[in-house]
């Protein structure tokens, strides 16, 4: 948990909070803040979902909220939640917006997020590391290679003591 305010016992944010509110900020760059919230009522209601930012991966598309909801033979259909539950054929909005710096498990449960980009191999994934910033080969604290680097080491001596790669100690080093 990340307290808010700084202060013991204010606010806390925790990982998943702080996850939500980048999948929302993505989508309200394209999308009306009442058609999210028309989304996520939607999905919350119809679908049971308790937490629909974090377990369904939605399109944006024509400032609406779209998730997949059923595969077919001639692909997916998409389910509009921004407008009560319109289906659509995947095809028809080939250029939506994916949460394309979160990656889901098998449940459609947000797991993995890539905080720079995917071209940056570091990451915060929920099941590693108690969702410590990690790099996303070899899941070595960023921290942990962060302290060697304030401490002198050299990054061969870093990449040889904690089995990360090159790209992943420069990476960890310029995101701390």
């Amino acid at each position: 948990m990340i307290p808010a305010d700084g202060a013991k016992g204010g606010l806390a944010l925790s990982f998943l909070n702080l996850l939500e509110l980048k999948t929302l900020s993505m989508y309200r760059g394209d999308a009306a803040l009442q058609a999210i919230r028309r989304a996520l009522e939607y999905v919350g209601r119809e679908l049971g979902e308790q937490r629909p930012l974090m377990t369904r991966q939605f399109h944006v598309y024509g400032g609406d909220l779209l998730t997949k909801f059923i595969e077919t033979d001639d692909g997916a259909m998409l389910l509009n939640a921004s407008r009560g539950g319109q289906l659509t054929a995947e095809k028809l909005v080939e250029g939506a917006l994916w949460t394309r710096d979160i990656d889901y498990d098998e449940d459609e449960r947000a797991r993995r997020w890539w905080f720079k980009t995917r071209a940056v191999p570091v990451v915060v994934d929920t099941r590693v590391a108690g969702g410590h910033p990690i790099t996303a080969g070899t899941a070595v604290r960023l921290d942990a290679i962060a302290t060697r680097h304030r401490e002198g080491y050299s990054n061969d001596e870093i990449e040889c003591d904690t089995g990360a790669t090159e790209a992943e100690v420069v990476a960890a080093i310029l995101a701390a």
